[in-house]
């Protein structure tokens, strides 16, 4: 219902600051520019700080898809268009720890419903699987990293390759030295193959890590092979 050329979505733990938000509505109306991703620190419990990135901004006609954690970077995909980076502003992300061992089953359930009614939509499988991972149901968590990695989804390039971090992670831990090389590598070859996405161009977590696994494994290192910490989930692999 927004009659404004931009629209700013936040999620109710989410805050920026007053001059960030000031200086967002000073901008000029670039019609090149339809997104902008930026900083999205997540603070958990104890104090870490999660450093990641959001859409929050993004130019009217676009919207946010999904039946959980939905997200507008398929709506700009589909339209041929792109989100670009900006420092200009930080989204402050302060989940509320009483609420946080209910949602591991209220999640479970309902990524359980999406995938239902939503089979080909990859991001839930790469949802579920960090959830499932952090109820210690590695095999379920690994059947849905599988099918997200698998997918090679050039709708949701990110998700599957994070996806593959998570398979990459279980499969050294497990001893599977060469399941992990074989995946690193498939990974890395993925990435280049979507290397111009507007979203795996602004990614600066994931080929370092992939790369640096690759190197620890053929170094016969494989404790070196820890995925990171997501904002959603927490860590993967055991970490």
């Amino acid at each position: 219902r927004l009659k404004t050329p931009w629209q700013m979505c936040l999620d109710a733990d989410e805050r920026i600051l007053a001059s960030d938000l000031r200086r967002v509505v000073g901008w000029s109306n670039d019609e090149d520019t339809h997104g902008f991703f930026s900083p999205w620190l997540t603070t958990l419990p104890g104090g870490r700080i999660v450093d990641d990135y959001k859409i929050a901004l993004f130019r009217q006609g676009y919207g946010k898809r999904g039946l959980v954690h939905d997200n507008v970077q398929p709506s700009l995909r589909e339209a041929g268009t792109a989100a670009v980076w900006t420092d200009a502003f930080e989204i402050l992300h302060y989940p509320e720890e009483n609420k946080l061992p209910g949602k591991d089953e209220y999640y479970a359930w309902r990524l359980d419903r999406a995938i239902q009614a939503e089979p080909e939509w990859i991001r839930y499988y790469w949802f579920r699987g960090l959830l499932l991972l952090r109820m210690g149901r590695t095999e379920d968590a690994f059947c849905d990293l599988d099918r997200a990695f698998g997918s090679r989804s050039t709708m949701f390039p990110v998700e599957c390759l994070n996806a593959g971090m998570g398979l990459a992670g279980l499969l050294a831990h497990a001893g599977d030295t060469v399941g992990a090389i074989r995946t690193v590598t498939d990974a890395l070859h993925f990435h280049q193959a979507v290397a111009q996405d507007f979203e795996v161009v602004i990614n600066f977590r994931l080929r370092p890590w992939f790369e640096r696994a690759l190197e620890a494994l053929n170094d016969g290192d494989a404790e070196r092979v820890v995925p990171y910490t997501f904002a959603h989930g927490g860590a993967l692999g055991g970490s």
